[in-house]
């Protein structure tokens, strides 16, 4: 035994071997593929008469580290080096009787970069330099996909207010704030295209692991702009290397050590005494801003061949929550004025990379954020809470050239969060038409989960096929401490005061659940083959097949306890004893083609087709977990309501868990018996053109087609009948009683609508000599849903729904202007960008139910769409204010008699169903002292949103409400900064 032992512990020594097996586990795993953080150069080594040359040595350096490829062109003269780091690029061919031609070229991350080599006569040298920065200039000649590329130099130079990479995202085309709140919220939500819910829309990959938040979507970690090297976005079609999205991947690659020592260190001020006032704010709110950071990198000493980078950022902002409800609602005396809290930051990460060979190379990365972001807001605000997020990622990869044709590429990663969430106050939950006051409904709760992924790929190549074979396999392990609705909730659908002898005054609802800690598990397998085949010298397709597949999407040994326990008789009216899972659903085809018109990659059209699926948030099957083994109520009969405050007389004298217990009716919640992940067909067409070596122009024609979006609706609704009396409106016929008596609602999460998103993308870039970048994006698109755009939301007017409408991230009108100039005056520098976005739809709902489903969320009167401001407005105006004047006349039954009043405030005016624009500009001017070679002493200022146009948004959405389409938020006014920053 000791023999064996060490012959194998010999033979995975073997840098061959052990690439091999690593390879092997991975597609045993057979699982979700990872991404490729590295890019790709190919090209022919010709003469000067065009022929070309066979056996030609051609030696790719990396600048930063020093490591080289040496390959040998083939048969027709080609060459390919590919999952090369990004980074700046010597290339050198040479072969026997011919001279020896160097060209320096830029490699930007996920990129097709094709660089032909002419080599002259025997004895000749020659040296082609491309000037640093101008490879996002060059159109690729070999992809299909619409992408656009920022890379550090934008990042060191645009004016970015929260020094967000998803900001700079922003200025691509299609991509822009979600709902104009995304500076206001964590790592600046973006959206992109037109998916439904913007949660399952796109996903963010660091390092070739994606960081995704499993409830939010966003990113959970973020990373120092000094401490990235660049960020790519795939809109619409990705290759099939690239999956758990339905619109974008945003891939992002952070910068590693090389041969010279560099790094910054930086800070960053701000202050409410150069601020402008709030658009709705009638006082400055206090604010202060500290920003500090430092990066450093390069060859760790005594140890040959291996690099170093870390960085470190931390923020602190003192300021306050500005609470300006508008006059008209009853409550804005009591609540408007500033909050103050204070929030921090703290991130970091470091990256290591070793040369073993020059065959053979390996890095490792850790990340850290830590995030504490109380919202402030009055005591006494159900608003009134803090998220506290704690991430930690690390990555290994290990890359090794099998031959110059064969490339493979392992990576483990580890990812480990906790989010917790609390509330400001424990007081009982009270929702009415103009706010919301008590404990958050949702919570506390703790998400703490564990990812762990094992990934491999293996890149191989001729003169016509780009081949890339990879498998993952990640095992998510989350937990779920759940505090819904812990002290109750009553819900009111008036701002009278209660009186226990009117009945117009009465709750409509009460929610109350006992808390508990509950676990989801799942393993999630990908494969995928994609091809790059060159048909042509002209034509290439992107031909792609990924497969994914949950082995716990449907949670089924859950539902199968729940079907064999007594205490919850009558579910199987709901829940299938064989509900199986999705095996068809992750099969994901892609085809694209791009056609080079002239040969000189000038011209190129090119044009797709793909199926993408979302990923399996782990809060879904949580949730379902949380309301159904919770002893969960939902009470909606007005002789218990009668009794608020005094929650245990709603409970008849019991305590929740005795009320049920002893017979009351209970509410649940849980995944439909064929759920599947949501998905789109995307379909895109358009032009490259490099206009010339400083300026191209990118068009593109996209529709993407989401369907399978997910919902709420309640399974135990009577065909027809209203289920609750609602105050104030006496029903013909009386009222019915639920089907399943056991139970009150009976939530289902289901697939139930789709979207549709029509754009015309553009992006213009160029470097005229007197800038050092300028990018123009516009896009003109039109977005609808007839879906849901939240998994818990319940369908409206469940046995009417009426769903189709304009997206409420509609954003028709899309225009980006990005500029950065070269020093000028000594050292002066000007950046700037300028945003226009036409404003979003409003949501809105009468705030009442309609149908006498029991549930009055998203019903509206028959013909109002869920998102008002765009389409008929006119129609729209005129069905709000009649609605408003007579509720009566609009509810879904007969009645017998019906004394529900009118509702005060007023008509609303047409100019309040309008949307505002957004219209930001922004600017910095950067001065520059050198130091000799090694040091640059920058010092800034810079201003946000200069112009102070505001932009209100956050409008009051019940139609039962004095305060209704009020708008009670604004983007931030005019915003001043300073900082510094050393390089070396």
């Amino acid at each position: 035994m000791p023999h064996l032992s060490r012959f194998f512990s010999g033979l995975c020594r073997r840098p061959v071997v052990r690439s091999i097996l690593l390879f092997a586990v991975g597609i045993l795993a057979a699982a979700s593929a990872h991404a490729q953080v590295g890019a790709n150069l190919s090209g022919t080594v010709k003469d000067t008469t065009g022929a070309v040359i066979a056996g030609a040595s051609v030696t790719i350096t990396n600048l930063a580290t020093s490591e080289s490829r040496v390959l040998t062109s083939g048969t027709q003269g080609e060459y390919r080096a590919v999952n090369l780091p990004p980074a700046q690029y010597s290339v050198t061919a040479q072969a026997a009787g011919f001279g020896t031609t160097k060209k320096t070229v830029e490699l930007l991350v996920g990129s097709e970069l094709t660089t032909d080599i002419d080599l002259g006569t025997a004895g000749t040298s020659e040296v082609v330099s491309v000037e640093a920065g101008g490879a996002d200039i060059l159109i690729e000649t070999t992809k299909s996909q619409p992408s656009s590329i920022i890379d550090n130099r934008q990042l060191a130079a645009l004016p970015v207010l929260n020094r967000s990479f998803l900001a700079i995202a922003q200025t691509m085309p299609g991509v822009a704030p979600v709902a104009a709140m995304a500076v206001t919220q964590k790592f600046a939500v973006s959206k992109f295209g037109g998916v439904a819910d913007q949660r399952n829309g796109y996903t963010t990959i660091i390092d070739g692991t994606p960081l995704d938040d499993s409830t939010w979507g966003a990113p959970i970690i973020n990373i120092s702009q000094d401490a990235i090297q660049e960020f790519k976005v795939f809109q619409h079609q990705f290759d099939a290397q690239y999956g758990k999205a339905m619109n974008a991947v945003v891939n992002v690659v952070t910068l590693a050590g090389g041969e010279k020592y560099h790094g910054t260190t930086y800070y960053f001020g701000r202050d409410a005494s150069v601020n402008a006032v709030n658009a709705l704010a009638t006082s400055m709110p206090p604010y202060k801003l500290l920003r500090t950071g430092a990066t450093t990198g390069g060859p760790v000493p005594k140890i040959d061949r291996t690099h170093f980078f870390g960085s470190f950022e931390y923020v602190r902002i003192n300021t306050a929550q500005v609470t300006a409800l508008p006059a008209s609602n009853p409550y804005a005396s009591q609540l408007n004025g500033n909050y103050p809290y204070t929030q921090w930051e703290s991130i970091a990460d470091v990256k290591v990379d070793h040369t073993f060979s020059d065959k053979h190379t390996a890095y490792g990365r850790y990340a850290y954020d830590h995030q504490f972001l109380p919202n402030g807001g009055p005591q006494n605000s159900a608003s009134n809470t803090t998220d506290n997020s704690i991430a930690h990622s690390l990555v290994l990869e290990d890359n090794y050239i099998l031959s110059p044709r064969m490339v493979n590429t392992a990576r483990y990663a580890y990812l480990n969060h906790n989010l917790f969430s609390t509330p400001g106050n424990n007081n009982l939950n009270i929702v009415r038409p103009g706010y919301t006051f008590g404990q958050n409904n949702t919570l506390p709760q703790y998400f703490p989960r564990t990812n762990h992924t094992l990934s491999d790929t293996l890149f191989l190549s001729n003169a016509k096929h780009q081949l890339k074979l990879g498998a993952e396999l990640t095992k998510v392990y989350s937990t779920y401490e759940s505090h819904y609705y812990e002290t109750g909730q009553f819900t009111f659908t008036t701002e009278a005061p209660f009186d226990a002898n009117n009945s117009a005054t009465w709750p409509t609802v009460f929610t109350m659940q006992t808390p508990g800690e509950y676990f989801y598990r799942q393993l999630q397998y990908t494969g995928f083959v994609q091809d790059d085949y060159k048909v042509l010298p002209r034509l290439t397709l992107n031909l792609g097949l990924r497969y994914d597949f949950n082995s716990n999407l449907r949670n089924n040994k859950f539902y199968n306890n729940l079907l064999i326990n007594p205490f919850f008789a009558g579910v199987n009216n709901f829940i299938s004893p064989s509900r199986g899972t999705d095996w068809v659903g992750g099969l994901q085809p892609r085809i694209g083609f791009a056609y080079d018109v002239d040969g000189r990659g000038k011209l190129v059209i090119r044009g797709g087709f793909g199926i993408y699926y979302t990923r399996m948030r782990p809060y879904w099957a949580l949730q379902d977990q949380t309301q159904t083994l919770g002893a969960a109520v939902r009470i909606t009969n007005p002789q218990q309501l009668r009794n608020y405050p005094n929650v245990t007389a709603v409970l008849g004298g019991q305590s929740l868990q005795d009320y049920v217990n002893s017979g009351g009716a209970r509410a649940a919640n849980t995944l439909a018996n064929d759920f599947s992940l949501p998905s789109s067909m995307n379909f895109s067409a358009g032009i490259g053109w490099q206009i010339d070596s400083r300026s191209s122009l990118n068009l593109n024609f996209v529709h993407d087609h989401s369907t399978k979006e997910i919902a709420t609706r309640d399974l135990n609704l009577p065909a027809s009948g209203v289920i609750t009396q609602l105050a104030g409106a006496v029903p013909t016929g009386g009222v019915v009683s639920r089907p399943v008596p056991r139970f009150t609602t009976f939530g289902s999460v289901y697939n139930n609508g789709q979207s549709r998103y029509d754009a015309l993308e553009l992006q213009y870039r160029t470097r005229p000599k007197f800038l050092d970048t300028a990018v123009i994006s516009y896009t003109y698109s039109r977005s609808i849903i007839d879906a849901l755009t939240y998994y818990s939301q319940y369908v409206g007017t469940m046995r009417t729904p009426q769903n189709y409408s304009y997206n409420p991230t509609d954003t028709p009108n899309n225009l980006s202007v990005s500029l950065a100039s070269k020093e000028f005056l000594k050292g002066f520098r000007v950046s700037t960008i300028f945003r226009g976005l036409s404003g979003s739809p409003f949501s809105t709902q009468a705030g009442i139910d309609l149908d006498g489903d029991g549930i009055p969320n998203n019903d509206r009167p028959l013909g109002l769409p869920q998102y008002v401001g765009r389409g008929d407005v006119t129609g729209q105006l005129a069905l709000i204010n009649a609605f408003r004047a007579n509720p009566c006349r609009y509810l879904y039954y007969s009645t017998s008699s019906c004394t529900i009043a009118a509702y005060g405030g007023g008509t609303i005016r047409r100019d309040q169903l309008v949307p505002d624009a957004t219209l930001t500009w922004d600017a910095r001017i950067t001065k520059a002292f050198h130091f000799g070679d090694h040091y640059l002493v920058e010092g800034f200022f810079e201003g946000y949103n200069l112009g102070n146009h505001p932009t209100r948004y956050g409008q009051n959405a019940n139609m039962n409400s004095t305060a209704y389409m009020q708008p009670t938020s604004a983007l931030p006014a005019r915003q001043l900064q300073w900082g510094a920053r050393v390089r070396y």
